[in-house]
């Protein structure tokens, strides 16, 4: 390879909120990036999907967990390497329009690139180009998860850009007349699960199809390993690059204050640090590295571990399966029984606390449960 081949590093998610916020008043906004900073500065552009808005202001919507960054954070972004990142998810605007548009300004200030939200839908499918060592790199980012406020983008209305595969079809077609290599972010999947259904993957295939060089997916918070289609590759989930447990409060319809929480399990602490060699010419060499979110909510490169390398192997090996079809369907009925299992679990913990009006609650769970298994 010539001196001419750009070195990018793409990770998942990044959610510096919640237990970040005590650790940036006693650790400072560097903290988090201790233990990979020196391994991201290796590369020339480096890559995230930003899940939370830098802002603190803003007002949540009502029973949404919701997501913000203090944006003293941008500091520890900007100096771990961080020079693009991807908007086009569904936690981007949980503190409303002032902490939208106050991301912005932040990223903007602190000179790093965004793209897959904006004023309108016009911006919000604007592509962010950079250009290094004489090659230039388009990357355009789409949502397609569902979204229980409207953060969508319309032509009069700010949000995030639509996984509509006309959109991206005509961006590219747009884009590849700029650029010398095109990436893709796609918020989507399922949380939790360790494999994209076939829709996904035949929606993947499609967007190489239209000329995409790469896609970049993140949303499911656990890796869901890499295939390589034709002369582009997918890497279907990064997994959590930078999360922690979320304790959020919301209003029932009674009106009264609820507490809810979600805690981080091994599968959720692991992620994939995509290690990208490209040129003109589209890429030529791709790398994964393991990382970790340690107990301290550092993200730790975790270059000696066989087992989380054989597992992210055998993660991308099923995707040359003959049927993986077949082996998705055995699969999705595995998880959904696992989730029905829990939700029972949890309700009979909790026994002691029923009423008959979370007996017949328990009751249609089940029921639904049943038939959709």
């Amino acid at each position: 390879m010539t001196d001419k081949v750009v070195k990018l590093a793409a990770v998942g998610d990044i959610a510096l909120t919640h237990d970040y916020d005590n650790l940036l008043e006693t650790e400072g906004s560097h903290y988090p990036f201790d233990h990979v900073r020196g391994f991201l500065k290796g590369h020339d552009i480096v890559f995230g999907n930003l899940e939370a808005p830098l802002s603190i202001r803003g007002e949540t919507f009502p029973m949404k967990c919701s997501l913000r960054s203090n944006p003293h954070y941008v500091e520890g972004l900007k100096e771990a390497g961080f020079n693009v990142l991807s908007l086009a998810n569904n936690h981007i605007l949980d503190y409303k329009e002032e902490a939208f548009y106050d991301t912005f300004e932040f990223l903007d200030k602190f000179n790093i690139s965004y793209f897959g939200a904006g004023r309108n839908i016009k911006e919000a499918r604007k592509p962010a180009i950079l250009e290094t060592k004489g090659v230039k790199i388009g990357f355009l980012g789409y949502c397609d998860v569902v979204i229980d406020s409207p953060f969508y983008a319309s032509d009069n209305e700010k949000g995030i850009a639509p996984l509509k595969q006309s959109y991206i079809r005509e961006d590219i077609t747009h884009l590849k007349k700029l650029v010398d290599v095109t990436i893709v972010s796609l918020h989507w999947g399922i949380e939790n699960w360790c494999y994209p259904s076939p829709n996904q993957i035949d929606i993947a295939h499609n967007i190489i199809d239209f000329g995409v060089d790469l896609i970049l997916g993140h949303h499911p918070h656990v890796p869901q390993g890499i295939e390589k289609y034709k002369n582009g590759y997918v890497a279907y989930s990064l997994g959590n690059f930078i999360f922690s447990d979320i304790h959020w409060f919301w209003m029932n319809e009674a009106g009264k204050k609820m507490c809810s929480a979600v805690r981080l399990n091994n599968n959720n602490r692991e992620s994939i640090i995509l290690t990208v060699s490209l040129d003109k010419t589209g890429i030529q060499q791709i790398e994964s590295t393991p990382c970790l979110i340690s107990k301290n909510l550092q993200p730790v490169l975790i270059t000696d571990n066989e087992f989380l390398k054989e597992k992210i192997n055998k993660l991308s090996e099923k995707y040359y399966m003959a049927n993986y079809e077949r082996f998705w369907r055995r699969y999705s009925l595995v998880q959904k029984y696992k989730t029905l299992s829990s939700n029972i679990t949890r309700c009979l913990k909790n026994i002691h606390r029923l009423r008959p009006a979370h007996a017949k609650e328990l009751f249609d769970m089940v029921r639904s449960g049943s038939k959709t298994v």
